[in-house]
């Protein structure tokens, strides 16, 4: 029988979860740590490790990285927050309890709003949806007014179709629009803003997350070949600067070169994973 080992925990009882906490899922996690020298000290990068379902990491489940996040194999993530930490041994990596962050902990990274349920992947689809108009509210009127670029290269407003409402896994709405242009197309930032995230997933891919100059509203590209020559998070970007490439990263199919483009708006908290869409398509044409 399986031997799993708990933590001892009694030099650290901060750590306990709340008492009215239960067990979700239990992984196994074989990796590393990450460390950068500054010069003077070392600093902590974050982890990299393979999460399996058994001891012998033999059933891979998903990977742990930066964030600290969690993706299972399907694209669902669990995105944490320190709470408190605590070192028993002086010489050791310190032991953290974390909080999650993302509602539930379930997050459709190919769709950047969080989902309640994580359903079953599909196959992987380019759509080519459709131009006729689906009856739902019209885009915020500070959103309808601006005048946007389309974020991708030599493609004309007229040649885009709505594909916000195609199903995926049967009952998932896109809540994008997919924008097919061969590879290595430039993609560029629809209008000015600040790059709040640039996030590597199973189901985007290469991904970038741009907040509009308001902060009121978040710009997704996904399934980028790679990203501009020197993007890094933070940066102030202008409307029409190339900031990546079309590609088929993520679980695009690999003969279908698109952009998948993505618009919401920001709760309160200002979560780059965290929002309400709204249709591309709309705002674009």
């Amino acid at each position: 029988m399986e031997q799993r080992r708990i933590a001892d925990l009694s030099a650290c009882p901060d750590l306990k979860a709340p008492a009215n906490t239960k067990l979700a899922f239990h992984v196994y996690a074989q990796g590393v740590q990450i460390y950068r020298w500054t010069g003077a000290s070392w600093s902590f990068v974050g982890p990299s490790a393979v999460l399996s379902a058994d001891a012998d990491g033999k059933s891979t489940v998903g990977t742990h990285y930066a964030g600290p996040t969690w993706e299972s194999n399907s694209g669902g993530t669990v995105v944490g927050a320190v709470q408190k930490r605590c070192t028993p041994d002086a010489g050791s990596i310190p032991w953290l309890l974390l909080g999650a962050v993302s509602t539930d902990g379930l997050a459709d990274i190919d769709s950047p709003v969080i989902q309640t349920q994580k359903p079953a992947s599909p196959a992987p689809v380019a759509t080519t949806g459709s131009s006729t108009p689906v009856v739902k509210p019209a885009p915020p009127d500070d959103l309808a007014r601006r005048d946007f670029v389309i974020p991708v290269e030599g493609v004309k407003r007229e040649q885009l179709v709505r594909s916000f409402e195609d199903r995926r896994s049967g009952t998932r709405a896109h809540e994008a629009i997919d924008i097919l242009a061969p590879r290595n197309t430039p993609v560029k930032a629809v209008e000015d803003g600040t790059v709040a995230r640039l996030f590597e997933s199973k189901a985007g891919g290469t991904t970038i997350y741009q907040f509009d100059p308001t902060e009121q509203y978040c710009y997704y590209y996904a399934h980028l070949e790679r990203y501009a020559f020197g993007l890094k998070e933070g940066d102030k970007i202008r409307k029409g600067q190339v900031i990546g490439f079309v590609g088929t990263s993520g679980n695009a199919p690999k003969n279908t070169p698109h952009l998948h483009f993505a618009v919401f708006k920001l709760t309160a908290a200002k979560h780059w994973w965290e929002g309400t869409p709204i249709d591309p398509y709309d705002i674009l044409r």
